[in-house]
């Protein structure tokens, strides 16, 4: 996790993508026996930053700039609307940890005509200095590769230790988390029991809970279709398609329901989830609105959100978001690493403040992403799953897929159990002992080659809880390292805030997004609290890297974006 407290299209290979997206803009298969994905964007959407100087000119609606009216013609600009309205500028520049907290308050979404040249309309709208930033708006595809039903057992409980740690923790209800994906059937009688249903808003027409969402009973259609989380428009009465194909089996990893006498049991045993659409009616194999998805899922209670799926494009926006999310709440962000079997970058499980995981088989040995950025491993070949296909549920809705779109909710499943158990802990420090507690895989002969690519080992669950429960009175870890880099992005030079919880010494080196060492920096003793470092970049490159700090045997990862 690239955190301060520490650190394409692979499902249904033979479905088409959606006829509203050319050629240009489709989604790429991606799998193990593929080449690396083209990314994908939404025709004539843009996602842009206002400058804070300029604020004094945004509305909902618009940008009040004349700079800006001359190139918004010029563009044919349909509609300037803010991302997310319902979200102020923030009251403080930084939170009690000293982190920069993000303004999403100056996010815009710029339609333009579907056939416009997007990338030439970026650089337009950045000629007027109005914007710090102008970017596509990215698809992400979920993570998955299903297969025909064939898998008796769900091997991977016994490879985690779920069973043992069950005897300890069997879950929390409040803890709840939050299904970003394709959307899931809520009917589906092994799911149903573990949903987080809102019942201060019934399906009824009205908004009874005044929180800006039209009957979000079951959870939310972030695409702003009309459609809630079953396939039925809620403003029409008519059903559309089931699309869980993706999110149906996740969803079963994560909460499916135990001790039901029926198929199979989710890590999370008794917690609950949150189901969360980010796919289009259109076309359920892509995830056109997962940040907002995210958004929701936070506003809305989820201590942990779940994202199967990823893109190769890094996103200013994106990551904007996801420091807004992770300064403003408690909360673990979790995202598959890719099934490329190379060292691709995938994102969000490459942002910073994110638990990138990636997958193993049952016998420990790594089988999909590998790179420096990745946290921890799971489970990901021969999944035993259960969900709704192609839109209609069976009796028998059991299967088995491949993918790290399986190993995150493992490991989501598995950071429910351990913030049931340890609800004073914060779900940073959650993600932290999941990463600590995780068994070493290095040792495994076929593993050698990716040795610094898998993160801290394959996730152990029973070893995260079985520790909590013999030190019941061992006093909650509150401070742990932490690194804070300013500004982010930067040109020339960064300042280093770095947090040790007691006199100690660092390592810090700095590698590329291709694992390549390229700085190594003196040992340095710090003082217990704050110590401030400052390190001049301007050598570098434009680009990603990660700075690596070591101190107390705790390993905390940060990435810089370099721009000028």
């Amino acid at each position: 996790m690239k955190t301060l407290t520490t650190p394409l299209a692979v499902l249904l290979m033979f479905m088409q993508t959606a006829a509203a997206y050319s050629q240009q803009h489709a989604p790429v298969a991606n799998n193990p026996q593929n080449n690396k994905p083209t990314p994908a964007y939404l025709p004539g959407v843009i996602i842009a930053n206002v400058k804070p100087a300029y604020r004094l000119y945004c509305k909902i609606n618009g940008i009040d700039a004349d700079a800006l009216k001359p190139v918004a013609n010029e563009l044919g600009v349909i509609s300037i609307k803010k991302r997310f309205p319902q979200i102020l500028p923030p009251a403080a520049s930084v939170n009690e940890r000293g982190e920069k907290l993000a303004d999403l308050s100056l996010m815009y979404v710029v339609n333009i005509p579907e056939q416009s040249d997007v990338k030439n309309a970026i650089k337009r709208l950045l000629t007027t200095g109005i914007f710090e930033y102008a970017e596509p708006s990215y698809i992400a595809q979920p993570l998955y590769v299903p297969n025909d039903p064939s898998i008796p057992k769900e091997w991977f409980h016994r490879k985690i230790h779920a069973f043992e740690a069950w005897d300890c923790e069997k879950g929390d209800t409040n803890v709840v988390v939050g299904i970003v994906d394709s959307g899931f059937d809520v009917f589906n009688p092994d799911l149903s029991g573990n949903i987080k249903y809102n019942y201060n808003d019934p399906i009824d027409g009205f908004d009874n809970d005044s929180d800006g969402y039209v009957d979000n009973y079951y959870g939310w259609d972030a695409t702003d279709s009309g459609y809630d989380v079953t396939g039925h428009n809620v403003y029409s009465g008519t059903d559309s398609i089931n699309s869980d194909i993706h999110g149906g089996p996740v969803a079963s990893i994560v909460c499916g329901t135990a001790d039901n006498h029926l198929f199979g049991a989710g890590v999370g045993f008794k917690c609950k989830c949150l189901p969360i659409k980010a796919s289009p009616d259109s076309d359920f194999h892509i995830i056109t609105a997962g940040y907002e998805g995210i958004i929701y899922a936070v506003e809305h209670g989820c201590q942990i959100v779940n994202c199967s799926w990823g893109d190769t494009s890094y996103s200013a926006a994106e990551q904007s978001i996801i420091d807004y999310i992770t300064s403003t709440y408690d909360v673990l962000i979790v995202a598959s690493a890719g099934n490329n079997s190379d060292t691709t970058i995938y994102y969000p499980a490459s942002y910073n403040n994110v638990l990138s995981v990636t997958g193993t088989d049952s016998n420990d040995r790594h089988v999909y992403e590998y790179n420096s950025l990745v946290d921890i491993s799971a489970p990901a070949l021969h999944i035993y799953i259960s969900g709704t296909y192609f839109g209609a549920y069976d009796e028998s809705p059991m299967a088995w897929g491949n993918g790290t779109s399986d190993a995150a909710p493992i490991v989501s499943g598995c950071a429910a159990i351990v913030r049931s158990h340890f609800p004073a802990m914060t779900m940073q420090q959650v993600g932290e002992r999941l990463k600590a507690t995780a068994d070493n895989i290095d040792t495994i002969p076929n593993n050698a080659p990716y040795i610094g690519g898998m993160g801290t080992g394959r996730v152990n669950l029973f070893s995260a809880v079985d520790s909590l429960c013999t030190l019941v009175n061992a006093p909650v870890m509150t401070s742990e390292p932490a690194l804070v880099l300013f500004p982010n992005p930067a040109s020339n030079k960064i300042l280093l805030n770095i947090t040790a919880p007691a006199e100690n010494k660092m390592s810090l080196s700095l590698i590329n997004m291709e694992g390549q060492l390229l700085l190594t920096f003196p040992q340095k003793p710090l003082g217990k609290g704050l110590n401030q470092m400052e390190i001049d970049v301007s050598g570098l490159a434009e680009g990603i890297y990660c700075f690596r700090m070591l101190m107390d045997n705790v390993l905390v990862h940060k990435n810089i974006v370099i721009a000028r």
